[in-house]
């Protein structure tokens, strides 16, 4: 009986140890096994190409505004992008264009950024139907298409930015975060640490996910990750293999071939210096506190836009959501729940805290929107999960949930596509590409162009170096022109052209536009696109800037171009690409700047021949002079009117004209003249314009006989 005893003992111990470890004769998969072996690939496939398809049919044709003109130079050069590098989509983006033999550089650059978007949605799309409850039929399709096709991020991912990737690398982390907490393992561990490391190779934003993903996940996971040295150095190892991108950016500083690169990573200050964003501000969105909105109302502009975009699905299906995830009961869910809210909550807080760009400027606001889309993955995946709960509650049948379900699921993605495809629909916008080539296209032989802002500089340099066009134009940026490494670095890519000094700045060893204009002058024709530096007056007695079709040129004090040469020049400069749609591209967008800057580039011509009428040496030029801001008035009011509408003529446009028509009427005499100046003023006086010189206009017009 004692033996007996004593081996149920051993038995029982026996058991104890078999369900801690598993037995030998059923080994566990590995993890690609795991996931070959996901009964959710099918559905995902299906989801993929649903996105890309759609995303292809309205990619942008050539580059698009913002940074992508930048980022895609950058990648053409391997080069180094603005801080903090970005060197994952750097190395990404260079090999995939150079693999894809057809299409423009910015075509295909934005075909991968489609890729990636629609890699982003196809991760909700996988998590959302994980944590669905088993009558699920439909929350993996209602969340990615809540994201995936709302204005914001269908914006962004038909573009070559760094956005599309960016969410690629959130949806990751949700799926990694699932993927581990369904099963946690130290090799699941070992592959979310490496997908978070990566992530901070593109865009710092990822971070603030991270901060509250990456201390939940090792404290979930402590009685294993921490029960020897073997999982701390696999961890640690799998993080450092994923921040080894940034090792590009110094070999990229040291080899230094490109044009297109920024700052000087060779040495440990200046790779920290870029790493941290220090140029901008490590922890703000711009490099300048500007906003005047309250912390409040920035939230509110979030939720309200996302409501919009979403027929106001998203604020309601969350809703259902926090009502009813409480009644879910599985264990594995509600340990979701916890990082993945705690995640949306420190990014929402923490980016509209530390956000400082002034969204009264609605191309600013556009600039701030768009990290937004990192949270609102979150909002739409528990949206998707919202939906199952509520046709829970509405219907109790498991089949009716699951029928329901599909209808839903597919009304929302038909209409998501439905009601943003033509406003999203890039297929033929080749404004910013077109801004690039008119700039450039309008400057003489061997001219040095200095660009200053987003929108001429980077589209100039997109068409410059991945185009190859005008190859003899040196473009050189302003603003870069201001930092230290800028001169050591780039002064050879530049050739012939002299800075007079080590940086363009103000120092006893720096240089100021007029030494640069003195050095540079007599041997090559100097432009500039928009403005010089409004600090710099040290030009200003022996130079003049002096409108140039699109772009503007440095004229030196004393020199004269004849009046019909130089109308003949300018004019020819002038912009002639297709108008972007101002109803279609609002304020928010690049477009409405290129469209503005269209319009105005010709008035600004005009004007400019006025003041050198005032400035004419004779009569005969006063006169050349006035005739040719007429021609041009002339030209541009037909032009944008035949184009967009008479109601794209602004008022003041019709005033400026009629006065140039009025003082050649009066020089002159001729009937032309005085014909043009009653159209162009009764054109203005029933704009229903406010001035106060309406009345004086009206008297004149009714002296002359014409009706009011």
């Amino acid at each position: 009986g004692k033996l007996k005893t004593g081996s149920a003992r051993v038995e029982r111990k026996g058991k104890r140890k078999e369900h801690s470890v598993a037995p030998q004769s059923s080994p566990q998969p590995t993890l690609l096994e795991d996931v070959a072996n996901d009964p959710s690939l099918i559905g995902c496939a299906v989801a993929f190409f649903i996105q890309l398809v759609v995303y292809w049919l309205t990619l942008y044709p050539s580059i698009p505004g913002g940074d992508s003109g930048e980022l895609v130079s950058v990648a053409c050069e391997l080069g180094v992008a603005h801080p903090p590098g970005y060197p994952l989509f750097t190395m990404i983006w260079h090999v995939f264009m150079a693999m894809v033999p057809f299409g423009t550089p910015a075509w295909r650059a934005n075909l991968l950024s489609a890729i990636f978007a629609s890699l982003a949605g196809t991760c909700l799309y996988w998590c959302a139907n994980k944590l669905a409850p088993v009558s699920n039929a439909g929350a993996g399709l209602v969340s990615m298409a809540l994201f995936s096709f709302s204005r914001l991020t269908w914006m962004y991912s038909v573009t070559a930015e760094v956005f599309a990737l960016n969410n690629f690398f959130v949806g990751a982390l949700l799926v990694c975060l699932v993927w581990y907490i369904h099963k946690p393992s130290v090799a699941r561990a070992c592959v979310g640490a490496f997908v978070s490391a990566l992530a901070t190779t593109n865009q710092h934003t990822t971070v603030l996910f991270l901060v509250v993903m990456v201390p939940w996940v090792l404290y979930h996971g402590r009685n294993f990750l921490f029960s020897s040295l073997k999982p701390i150095f696999f961890l640690s190892l799998c993080t450092m293999l994923g921040v080894l991108p940034y090792v590009y950016l110094p070999i990229s500083a040291i080899v230094n071939s490109a044009e297109a690169t920024w700052g000087d990573q060779s040495t440990l200050s200046g790779f920290l210096k870029h790493f941290l964003r220090q140029e901008y501000g490590t922890f703000d969105l711009g490099s300048r506190t500007t906003t005047s909105t309250t912390f409040s109302e920035r939230l509110m502009m979030h939720f309200n836009s996302l409501g919009e975009e979403t027929f106001f699905l998203v604020p309601f299906l969350v809703s259902a959501f926090v009502l009813f995830s409480y009644f879910d009961k599985r264990k594995v869910v509600r340990t979701c729940y916890i990082p993945i809210l705690g995640m949306f909550a420190f990014y929402e807080l923490f980016f509209t805290w530390r956000a400082n760009l002034n969204i009264e400027n609605k191309l600013l606001a556009g600039v701030h929107e768009r990290f937004w889309m990192q949270p609102n993955m979150v909002l739409c995946l528990l949206s998707g999960i919202g939906l199952v709960y509520a046709l829970e509650k509405a219907f109790h049948k498991s089949s009716q949930v699951k029928v329901m379900g599909i209808i839903v699921s597919l009304a929302i993605l038909g209409g998501m596509v439905g009601m943003n495809f033509s406003a999203r629909d890039e297929s033929h916008n080749t404004a910013v590409a077109d801004f690039g080539h008119s700039i450039l296209n309008s400057l003489p032989k061997d001219s040095i162009l200095l660009t200053r802002g987003d929108l001429p500089g980077n589209s100039v340099r997109y068409v410059h170096l991945c185009e190859g066009l005008r190859p003899d134009v040196r473009v050189i940026d302003l603003e870069m022109m201001t930092f230290d490494w800028f001169v050591p670095m780039l002064k050879d890519k530049f050739e012939g052209v002299v800075f007079p000094g080590t940086t363009y700045q103000f120092c006893s060893t720096c240089f100021q536009m007029k030494a640069f204009f003195d050095a540079n002058y007599d041997n090559f024709p100097i432009f500039v696109f928009e403005n010089l530096n409004e600090d710099d007056h040290t030009y200003k007695e022996s130079y003049s800037v002096e409108y140039y079709g699109h772009a503007k040129r440095i004229v030196r004090r004393g020199d004269y171009f004849p009046t019909k040469e130089w109308f003949k020049n300018t004019t020819a400069a002038l912009p002639k690409f297709a108008i972007p749609d101002p109803v279609k591209y609002d304020e928010r967008t690049w477009e409405f700047v290129v469209y503005d800057g269209y319009l105005s580039s010709a008035i600004f011509l005009a004007l400019s021949f006025e003041s050198r009428a005032r400035e004419a040496r004779s009569e005969q030029d006063y006169l050349e002079n006035m005739e040719s801001a007429f021609e041009i008035y002339a030209l541009w009011v037909d032009h944008i009117g035949d184009k967009l509408g008479s109601s794209a003529v602004q008022p003041y446009w019709h005033k400026n004209f009629g006065i140039v028509a009025n003082t050649l009427f009066e020089k002159t005499g001729q009937e032309k003249y005085l014909r043009e100046r009653n159209n162009q003023w009764h054109a203005y006086v029933t704009s229903g314009v406010e001035d106060q010189q309406i009345p004086v206009i009206e008297g004149i017009l009714r002296k002359a006989g014409v009706k009011l």
